[in-house]
Order: structure tokens, then sequence, then C-alpha cells
């Protein structure tokens, strides 16, 4: 591994034209005047727009960038095909379309002097960084109720990762799951980690227009395949209290996923009628054993407001509204993408 290099940043692209300028202006500006110390991987997973020609526009200027061009698999294969090629200490993974803080690698390299496993960031409960050393299993499912809290941490934002860690204990994303794939790489490299770095600082922004909802086909199987995950990983752990709080915060995010990525866009695009919607919904919530997390205590003040409505309306049986809700929420997104 080349030293020289502290971070590399993967960043996946696949038609991010629209975007891709901005987000990689911001990238470089994330760098500061320390880019030399940095690598920003692109990887393209088989775009047809004009997202290669402004990588290439942007890598002749700065040549640590770096373009990848890959077939079209995904965006987990192509986080997969970074972490192969990265030659930083640390790896960081950015989206294509979202924004970042100006001069933040000089934080983050006074945050690696420690040389954790794992650093999270964006940690709103926290006043102060700190450093945790030699977890033990319950330290470790304490953080993954961490990064389950909500506020976007259960995401690929806002954390490092040491390579040497990551390729020893082969953590990669799992090709499978198309949703919710990020939750799982922060939760598996947590249950391996030693150490983490925890610090309330904000470096990445996400913009709210951008995040349409869209119908995944395979999201039955993809959360099938994530449960089944969940459930191997949390076997290791005792704690039943972490482990029950734990499995309901996934389960009712998973349960929203359902909602926004399978059922409500095919009743948006009439494929479905507001009745098979809501009967398919119920069944599901059945299917996936999802009515635990629908009671669950501890978690309802972490829970964004369109998140509270769905569990209001399916705890008094009302699932027809649940998509009129979704519905108004997707019109309303949709106005403001469109500004």
């Amino acid at each position: 591994m080349n030293n020289m290099i502290e971070l590399s940043v993967i960043m996946p692209i696949f038609n991010s034209s629209k975007y891709l300028r901005k987000t990689l202006e911001s990238a470089i500006s994330f760098f500061g005047n320390e880019i030399d110390k940095g690598e920003i991987l692109l990887i393209d997973d088989g775009s047809t727009d004009s997202s290669v020609s402004i990588a290439k526009e942007f890598k002749n200027k700065i040549p640590q960038i770096k373009i990848i061009e890959a077939k079209h698999e995904g965006v987990s294969s192509s986080r997969n095909i970074g972490i192969l090629k990265a030659k930083g200490k640390y790896i960081t993974f950015f989206d294509s379309d979202d924004l970042f803080l100006e001069n933040y690698f000089n934080k983050f390299r006074t945050m690696i002097k420690e040389n954790p496993d794992i650093i999270l960031t964006d940690i709103e409960t926290l006043k102060s960084d700190s450093f945790i050393c030699d977890l033990d299993d319950n330290l470790r499912l304490n953080m993954m109720k961490l990064v389950l809290r909500g506020r976007g941490n259960m995401g690929i934002s806002s954390k490092f990762y040491k390579t040497k860690f990551i390729k020893e204990n082969s953590l990669y994303y799992n090709k499978k799951i198309i949703i919710g794939e990020d939750m799982l790489f922060i939760l598996k490299a947590i249950s391996y980690c030693k150490s983490i770095y925890l610090s309330p600082s904000k470096y990445y922004f996400i913009p709210k227009s951008h995040t349409l909802n869209r119908y995944h086909k395979d999201f039955y199987d993809s959360e099938r395949e994530l449960e089944e995950e969940i459930n191997n990983l949390l076997r290791l752990y005792k704690n039943e209290i972490l482990i029950n709080y734990i499995c309901n915060r996934i389960k009712i995010n998973g349960l929203k996923n359902f909602i926004d990525c399978y059922y409500a866009p095919l009743f948006f695009n009439k494929m479905l009628s507001l009745r098979e919607s809501a009967e398919m919904l119920k069944k599901t919530i059945y299917e996936f054993d999802y009515k635990p997390a629908l009671y669950a205590k501890g978690f309802s003040r972490e829970l964004g407001k369109r998140l509270k409505l769905y569990r209001f309306f399916i705890r008094k049986g009302r699932y027809k509204s649940v998509f009129i809700i979704n519905n108004v929420f997707l019109k309303l997104k949709m106005i403001r993408r469109n500004k």
C-alpha cells in the first residue's frame, strides 16, 4: 500500500450526469489543498449518458481522480471494485449526487492519529470526539444501535474505514441486496472492529430533493437475503435487550422500504389498486413478522415523520391510508425537485 495516499474516496457512478459535476467539485473541495494525499475512484457502472465524459474532464485536471469502467452490475459491485482497487490507508464511500464539507480532510487527518478501524461522524448525541478501543460484544451492539438510530447514519455517508481492516476481514457489499446493503456493511464491519472513533462533526450532505423512491422489482428477494444476513450476524451475541432493539429497528426500516420502494410505486403508477396494495402490505407484515416492530418501544423519537405516520395507520388497521400518505409525500417531493 502506498502510505502517501491517506484516503481513497470510492464513488460509483451510473447515469449521474445531472449532478456529477457539482458532486465532483464538492469532493475535490473536501480535500482542500491536500488532494495529493488522497484519490477519488470513480467506478462507472455502465452509464449510457455523459457521466464518463464528465469524469474524464475532471480527471484531465486532477490526476488523483481515477476512472474504472465496469459492466452494469449495480452499486454494490461498483463499491466492491473500489475496495479492491483502493490504495489509501483509509477508504470512504461517496454517492455521485451528494455534497461534502470543504476542507474536512484536515479534520479526518486528526482523527486517524488514533489509528481506529472505523470512524463514525455526524453523531449528534455527542458533544465532543471520542475514541473507543478494545470493543467487547456489548460495546459492538451499542455501536450498532448508534448507527441505526436514524438521521441517515445507517447508510454509506459519514464513515471512514481502515482499508487493511476491511480487506483482512473480507468485508464486501452483498450484491443480492438492493436496499439496506450499506446498513449491513457497517453492521458487519462493527462486528469485526476492535476500535472506533466517534465525532459529532458533519461533512456529508444528502440533498433531499434528489432522493425519490424508485420501484425495485427484486426487493422482496433482497429483503429475504438481508433478513438472513442480519439473523446470522446477531446469533454471535447474547444481550437480548440490544438484539431485540436492533432487530426491531431493522424491521421497521424494512417495512418502510416495502412501502416506499415496492407497493407504493405500483400503486402510484396504477399497476395495483388501493385495495390490492393494502391487502398485499397486510400480508407482508405477517409474512416478514414486522408486527412486533410496529409495537416496540424505544425508538419512536428516532423515526421520521412519514414512518411515524405509516406506523400509526398500520397499528390502526388503516392500510389504505399508508398509500394515500405516501402519495402526498411523493408529490410534494416531486414539486420541490422540479423547482
